[in-house]
């Protein structure tokens, strides 16, 4: 059954509900004690005509609590347009802020009643859901610093670009994934170790003493290390309090700008400390939060109904409210980078360098945003680059997947 077939249907059979409920006043009739009169179609079909024709700022309140009565009674249709409503959002102030998760809970309950188009919005998020645990399998295997760039390949590391010790990373081996900073290069050893190399006498490079690892991330002059129990290290310039991360619990991943520091915790909301005069720390708000990407002076989160949220400076933050099924996000110096389930690559903000210009990237699997380059893995272990391409920083090899 499809929706327009299903609802049309339901017009005509039940015209005299639909022209009933129509005439009532919200705000003057005692409704409550109508809708204790009317069967759950009534109550759709009101619930409906007032969504269909609400006005930009009207209240949704008295139709959403009517949409929301005959979804509990059973009917398909509430529960499908329900459904849709937790997905868009519909406003804290009419009490529905966007959540995904109730949304699939009508759908499926709509689904079992055999609506096709609940069926179809139920495969469209499982395919965004593997996707994003696709991309998290990839994020770490690539980076772009500064003026560097750095891959794993068969647990090796691959660099290239501007080198004052950055670069040298040579010697290391069995590596399971990587972070850049401005000048610095992080690894996360399989055993849980980390390594650092780049600018000499940079504290920023003492990570020595960090054990029981699973995750890094570099920032200009930090360096930032989660525990396996969901805490974090934190090592390097501390003037901004970027690495004042010690009261951090439930983290499952992490991102450091050039002088802040975000983490996600496990109930999708995300901490953050440091530099914050951009706003680039207020993500207090933030929930259902499935990736994480801190850049200059700006943080981006991945919601998982693949929309994005961000806080700082940067007019690219405007601009990437209409992006879609996005996976995974890198933010550089003054651009953001996102991936999409299908493979393909957006990019927002500054591009004079033509850092953005990934419009026709395809079968991407992984991204990071440097300063002023952006790169991205291919299925194949490709790598791809475009940007500035002084000192050869986009001219990473092709790295071999394991």
């Amino acid at each position: 059954m499809k929706f327009e077939d299903v609802i049309m249907a339901t017009v005509k059979s039940g015209q005299a509900k639909f022209e009933a409920a129509a005439k009532v006043n919200p705000a003057t009739e005692d409704w409550e004690q109508a809708i204790g009169r009317w069967d759950a179609e009534t109550k759709f079909a009101l619930a409906y005509l007032h969504l269909s024709g609400a006005k930009p700022g009207e209240s949704l309140k008295f139709p959403l609590h009517l949409l929301e009565l005959s979804a509990k009674d059973g009917f398909m249709l509430a529960q499908f347009v329900l459904g849709n409503c937790h997905e868009a959002g519909s406003g804290v102030a009419s009490g529905m802020p966007r959540d995904i998760g109730k949304a699939k809970y009508w759908w499926e309950k709509a689904a079992k009643q055999g609506l096709d188009d609940a069926r179809d919005r139920l495969a469209e998020l499982l395919i965004l859901q593997n996707a994003q645990e696709k991309a998290g399998k990839f994020r770490t295997c690539i980076s772009a610093g500064a003026k560097h760039s750095v891959g794993i390949s068969r647990g090796k590391v691959l660099a290239a670009g501007k080198n004052k010790g950055q670069c040298d990373t040579v010697s290391w081996e069995n590596i399971i994934a990587v972070a850049t900073g401005k000048s610095h290069t992080v690894a996360l050893r399989s055993d849980g170790k980390v390594l650092a190399v780049g600018k000499k006498k940079q504290p920023c490079l003492d990570t020595a003493a960090m054990e029981d690892i699973t995750a890094v991330a570099a920032g200009r002059n930090h360096t930032l290390a989660l525990r396996a129990d969901g805490t974090v290290s934190a090592v390097g310039a501390n003037t901004l309090k970027q690495c004042d991360t010690s009261a951090w619990e439930g983290i499952v991943a992490i991102t450091a700008g050039d002088d802040h520091s975000a983490g996600m915790k496990s109930d999708g909301s995300v901490v953050a400390t440091g530099y914050d005069s951009y706003g680039q720390c207020n993500t207090g708000k933030w929930q259902d939060i499935v990736a994480v990407s801190a850049g200059r002076n700006l943080t981006v989160g991945v919601k998982n109904d693949g929309t994005v949220i961000s806080c700082g400076y940067g007019k690219s933050c405007t601009k990437m409210t209409a992006w879609n099924n996005i996976v995974d996000v890198s933010v550089g110096g003054f651009h953001v980078v996102g991936l999409k389930a299908d493979g393909s690559v957006v990019a927002v903000g500054y591009n004079h360098s033509r850092q953005c210009d990934v419009g026709n990237w395809q079968d991407i699997v992984a991204i990071s945003a440097g300063y002023e380059h952006t790169i991205g893995l291919k299925s194949d272990g490709t790598v791809v680059a475009t940007g500035n391409t002084k000192d050869n920083r986009c001219g990473l090899p092709a790295l071999q997947l394991q």
